[in-house]
């Protein structure tokens, strides 16, 4: 491409030159190595493209997973003071020795850092995998009242509400059964719009 400007700027300089005409005959036939170039450059740019994509995709898992992972652990450490009641089975999950349930270790708000619609959140347990188990689902507002209405008291992790499997139609609208993560003997059946941002305490 170097010579294919030295030939440009000298058409330009010598537009009436002697060699004007032999500069033009050479820049036709450098014409095609230009477009070579060009073609390569961009392969070359899209390429690296990719490539930094890739990686930087790659930091963002890896990323993900040591925050899941220090999660995983400071959810453990709070397990200790109810050990008698709930057995962390080392591999994301939760065995209550009451009931027999296990439990996801991380709920959806741990995991995703935010909040989710009930769709969202029944896609949530549909794909997930955790102890290599697949067959999570959504808890009955029964399940989830055993283990923050009655003591000992599963960890808190920040949630306030937790989307239940009891969906129904009130007027023009669906609602869910939600129960709430505060500690308390008490139990009180709460219901929110399909619609609002709420969480998810995998069960199976």
């Amino acid at each position: 491409s170097s010579r294919i400007q030295y030939v440009e700027a000298y058409i330009q300089k010598h537009q009436s030159g002697p060699y004007n005409v032999k500069a033009r005959k050479l820049l036709d036939r450098l014409a095609p190595e230009l477009k070579a170039a060009i073609l390569a450059e961009k392969a070359d740019q899209r390429k690296r493209q990719v490539l930094a994509r890739q990686q930087a995709a790659r930091d963002r898992r890896d990323q993900e997973r040591r925050r899941a992972q220090k999660l995983r652990e400071q959810v453990s450490m709070q397990l200790d003071d109810v050990a008698r009641r709930y057995t962390d089975n080392g591999d994301g999950t939760v065995t209550d020795r009451v009931t027999g349930l296990t439990w996801c270790l991380l709920d959806s708000y741990l995991e995703l850092g935010r909040c989710i619609s009930y769709r969202t959140a029944k896609a949530y347990v549909q794909q997930l995998n955790a102890g290599n188990h697949a067959d999570w689902r959504l808890p009955t507002a029964g399940e989830l009242a055993g283990i923050y209405k009655s003591s000992p008291y599963f960890p808190g992790s920040g949630a306030d509400w937790y989307w239940t499997s009891e969906s129904f139609a009130r007027g023009y609208h669906r609602v869910v059964d939600v129960v709430t993560s505060v500690p308390e003997t008490v139990f009180t059946r709460i219901s929110k719009n399909e619609d609002n941002c709420g969480n998810v305490r995998a069960v199976r």
